[in-house]
């Protein structure tokens, strides 16, 4: 789903698989109705966390042309960029995860396959909630579930307009 900052896209972490089969079988169960609430109208990215082994099953020809096909039929699209996550500052992990993002898709794009590249924010919900569960828990405060929504709204747009203060005075 593009915002102004980029985009927001739904992570295979969230309901993962032990396999391609199990991945798939998730994200179908899952991502239609996330996306029916969230960007009923729009594409919406997911970010692809698989194991070696699911994503070497992913890579076989018909699961391949299996899985582009679902990704139309459902206006989705694969994330594979992104900066920091937007639940704290930068970290070892974020150049690691930032190196893989960029080494793998270049390899093949030089080997001649298209990849297509979507830069957005890597936002993973249940943490940003628990986060900020975390702060209204420590002030003894109860909010309805609107509430925590504008609240969880307000520290993703903060870190955002942080990290991207620090992306470009580091030039990710």
């Amino acid at each position: 789903m593009e915002l102004p900052q980029g985009h927001l896209s739904y992570c295979t972490n969230i309901h993962p698989g032990e396999d391609w089969p199990g991945h798939f079988a998730a994200l179908k169960q899952n991502f239609p109705s996330i996306k029916r609430q969230v960007s009923p109208e729009t594409l919406m990215g997911i970010g692809l966390r698989l194991s070696n082994a699911a994503s070497l099953e992913l890579a076989e020809r018909d699961a391949l042309e299996e899985f582009k096909h679902w990704l139309r039929a459902n206006d989705a699209y694969v994330f594979y960029d992104g900066p920091p996550f937007i639940t704290g500052v930068p970290h070892h992990g974020t150049l690691l995860s930032s190196i893989v993002k960029d080494a793998v898709p270049r390899y093949w794009t030089m080997k001649g396959k298209r990849v297509e590249r979507v830069w957005g924010w890597d936002c993973h919900g249940l943490p940003i909630e628990q986060k900020v569960a975390r702060e209204l828990q420590a002030q003894k405060k109860s909010v309805s579930t609107a509430e925590l929504r504008e609240l969880c709204d307000q520290f993703s747009e903060g870190w955002i307009a942080k990290q991207t203060n620090n992306s470009n005075a580091l030039v990710f």
